[in-house]
C-alpha cells in the first residue's frame, strides 16, 4: 500500500515533469499548464527555472533588506538607511564551457567569451536599474586569461601545457585557479590595492597549492583587468610580501 508520503511524492513529480516539458516547449505544454497547476507549484516552492543569462535575463526580481526596527516602533532597511555609506557592487560572472562547447548548448557554436560578454551586458542593465555602485568584472579576467593564454579556454579538447584549467571537472564551476582569480579581481576592486602587491609566495595561494609560477600568472590577469576599469586606481598593498611561502597564521 502506498503512503500518504510516497503519493505526495509521486504527485511532486509529475508536477515537476510536467513544468520542466513546460519551460522546454511552453508552446507544445501549455494546455498542461492549468492554473490549479501553478498554484499548487508555487506553493510548494516547485517553480523553479533558469532565467539568469543574457539575452533574456529577468527584469523583475527582489532586492534584500534588512529588516530592523527603530526605539519609535517604525521600521528601516538598515543594509541602506542605517548606513549611508553602504555600497553595494554586482559581480559578473565567468562563461560555463559547458554551455558552450556541448551541440545544443544554450552558447554553442559562439566564441567561449560569449557568455561572459552577454552576462556582463545584463549585469550592466541591472546595475543601472537597481542603482548599484558598478560591476566586479570577474568574466571579462577570466576572458582575459583565456587571450593571454594563461588559460585553457577549451577544457573538453585537453588543457594545453603550460596552461591553467579554470573551470572544475563540471565545466561550470570554477577550479582552483578559477576561483583564486575570480577572489584577486573582488580583492582589488573592493580595496583599490594592486593584487600583485600580495605576492607570489602569499599564504592563501600556498594553502591552495597554486604553484610561485600561477599565482604571479593570475595576478597579473587580475591587475590588467582591473586597470581597465574606467574610475578605478590601483595602489601597492602597504604591508611588505613574504619572500617564501607558508601556512596562513590564524587569526590573520
Amino acid at each position: 500500500k502506498q503512503t500518504l508520503a510516497q503519493s505526495f511524492s509521486m504527485m511532486c513529480l509529475v508536477l515537476v515533469l510536467i513544468w520542466n516539458l513546460w519551460t522546454l516547449n511552453p508552446e507544445r505544454w501549455k494546455q498542461w499548464m492549468l492554473p490549479q497547476i501553478v498554484s499548487i507549484m508555487n506553493l510548494l516552492r516547485l517553480d523553479q527555472n533558469w532565467s539568469l543569462f543574457a539575452p533574456t535575463p529577468i527584469t523583475d526580481d527582489g532586492w534584500m533588506i534588512l529588516d530592523a526596527e527603530l526605539y519609535d516602533g517604525s521600521h528601516i532597511d538598515l543594509l541602506r538607511q542605517g548606513n549611508p555609506k553602504v555600497e553595494i557592487d554586482l559581480l559578473s560572472t565567468w562563461s560555463r564551457a559547458d554551455q558552450t562547447y556541448p551541440s545544443g548548448a544554450k552558447w554553442s557554436g559562439r566564441p567561449i567569451e560569449a557568455m561572459a560578454l552577454d552576462v556582463r551586458a545584463a549585469y550592466d542593465q541591472a546595475q543601472k536599474a537597481s542603482g548599484a555602485q558598478g560591476v566586479i568584472p570577474v568574466g571579462q579576467a577570466w576572458n582575459r586569461a583565456f587571450a593571454l593564454g594563461v588559460a585553457d579556454p577549451n577544457p573538453y579538447d585537453g588543457i594545453a601545457a603550460g596552461q591553467m584549467n579554470l573551470w572544475a571537472t563540471d565545466h561550470y564551476h570554477a577550479s582552483t585557479a578559477g576561483y583564486y582569480l575570480e577572489a584577486l579581481v573582488i580583492f582589488g576592486y573592493l580595496t583599490g590595492l594592486d593584487p600583485r602587491s600580495l605576492g607570489d609566495s602569499e599564504c592563501s595561494a600556498f594553502e591552495l597549492g597554486l604553484s610561485a609560477q600561477e599565482v604571479q600568472q593570475l595576478q597579473r590577469v587580475a591587475y590588467e583587468e582591473l586597470v581597465s576599469v574606467p574610475g578605478l586606481a590601483l595602489a601597492p598593498a602597504s604591508r611588505t610580501p613574504p619572500k617564501s611561502p607558508s601556512r596562513c597564521a590564524a587569526g590573520r
